[in-house]
């Protein structure tokens, strides 16, 4: 299949979508302006980013800790069981 060249006076679907599209946008600028307030923009950035790591961190060991003695209490449920097994 043969393909031919668009001359410079005719119009390609391109050029016909260019036309659409800058004939439909409305012609007041849009609104770009961030939706968080200033005052809440306004503050050491290092700061934020340290504290949330700290704390990040301090719900990882949290986790941590509580997966543990939950692990424990089970293992420990289990011994007693065990134990009344033998008991009885």
């Amino acid at each position: 299949m043969a393909s031919r060249r668009i001359t410079p006076d005719e119009k390609d679907m391109l050029g016909q979508d260019d036309q659409i599209a800058s004939s439909s946008l409305p012609s007041d600028k849009s609104n770009i302006t961030p939706a968080v307030p200033a005052l809440q923009r306004s503050g050491n950035s290092t700061f934020a980013g340290a504290t949330a790591a700290i704390m990040a961190n301090f719900v990882l060991i949290a986790y941590v800790v509580v997966a543990m003695k939950e692990d424990q209490s089970e293992r420990l449920e289990a011994e007693k069981h065990a134990k009344e097994k033998k008991g009885l």
